[in-house]
């Protein structure tokens, strides 16, 4: 007899053939850029200006910061934006003042309502000379090759604005319990695919990590101006790259660009509360439909297998089974490529309730104007 449970079931199994159909078409268009330094053989070097801002980013430039003035690409500025640290950010820039590639600016309180990173970038992006601008975080390090490549995927693809999705390390439990279940949601539940396979894509790509664009593209969009009540810039300023009729290419950078995007339990969950929230513009309802439709993809399965395992329901079993084997199938190929333990896939249940609680505090905090990151508040643009 076919019951709601079956039809549910069924409804859920489509959606993880979905997912999991959506994955697989990403691990397949989001390729590996050619990884070699830049060449005489190459055109002309166009100027790369890469702009990082900085607040409190002391222990993390002192690692990355040396990779960053290390390119082999021969014709690039780094330009770090001190944006009113109050550790020894200051100090870890200053030894390296020497370099010729490198300019450090100070920068000034955005005002009220405006976002720290946007506005530091905003102010970093005044002052360069490169012909593409280059944005990333403070705590990204890039390998030798990372500016070379590229350039040399932006000129052969003729494309306006490159990232590079990149390596997350994890070290501790709870980083290889939960960066890859948000990572998840990404990779199999965002065609990336499309954007490098569709001639107009409806959506674009970003990531704070590594997005270089063409400088024509984002004075037209407006730049970096145009997103100070963005929390997430980096999606709003890929979406208005693509929308307004500039390419974007995706590729894998994990071997040219990598980051420790948490340490610890505390900052993930401070970080997702500040991202989870914007990513659906603080809409309740938005947020309560994800939320629900999350949580039963994820456990009705579950329930039903053990309860249809008991009362020999086949045709449930077999549902459940097929469930299950596409949510931790997927989970577990997820995780050996992202270098975290697969036998974590089995715990997936207990982190979809860690991250479902992260989405819960962090719309109340954006709902109730309580977000902050890095000691400055969060204005969600919702």
């Amino acid at each position: 007899m076919i019951t709601i449970t079956t039809w549910l079931l069924v409804f859920t199994l489509a959606f993880w053939l979905v997912r999991v159909s959506t994955g697989v078409l990403n691990n397949h268009w989001i390729t590996n850029p050619t990884e070699m330094a830049w060449t005489d053989k190459d055109p002309r070097p166009p100027r790369i200006s890469l702009c990082i801002p900085a607040r409190n980013e002391a222990n993390a430039l002192r690692e990355t910061l040396p990779h960053f003035l290390n390119q082999d690409y021969p014709n690039y500025e780094v330009i770090v934006i001190d944006d009113r640290s109050d550790d020894d950010t200051a100090d870890v820039l200053s030894q390296f003042t020497e370099d010729p590639n490198l300019r450090v600016l100070e920068g000034t309180e955005p005002p009220p309502g405006k976002m720290g990173k946007c506005w530091a970038l905003n102010s970093a992006q005044s002052v360069a000379e490169g012909d593409y601008l280059c944005f990333s975080d403070a705590d990204i390090c890039y390998d030798t090759h990372a500016l070379s490549s590229a350039m040399r995927e932006a000129l052969r693809t003729d494309a306006d604005l490159v990232v590079f999705l990149p390596r997350m390390r994890m070290e501790s439990f709870p980083e290889k319990l939960l960066i890859p279940t948000y990572v998840y949601i990404m990779i199999f539940g965002v065609a990336i695919w499309s954007i490098n396979r569709d001639k107009k894509p409806r959506r674009g790509m970003g990531n704070g990590a590594f997005m270089m664009i063409r400088r024509e593209a984002y004075q037209h969009i407006g730049g970096h101006a145009a997103l100070l009540d963005q929390v997430i810039d980096d999606i709003t300023l890929a979406e208005r790259t693509v929308h307004a009729g500039f390419r974007q290419r995706v590729f894998n950078g994990d071997r040219l660009v990598s980051v420790r995007m948490y340490h610890g339990l505390s900052e993930i969950w401070d970080g997702l509360s500040k991202n989870l929230g914007a990513a659906v513009h603080g809409d309740l309802i938005k947020a309560g439909l994800v939320l629900t439709f999350m949580l039963v993809a994820n456990y009705f399965p579950i329930i039903v297998f053990v309860l249809s395992f008991m009362a020999t329901n086949k045709l449930n079993l077999g549902l459940s089974i097929a469930n299950l084997i596409l949510i931790f199938g997927s989970d577990f190929w997820l995780r050996v490529k992202m270098h975290s333990p697969p036998a974590f896939a089995f715990l997936r249940p207990a982190a979809v309730a860690i991250i479902s609680s992260i989405m819960i505090r962090s719309l109340i905090l954006h709902w109730r104007g309580k977000v902050v990151w890095r000691g400055r508040p969060v204005v969600s643009n919702g």
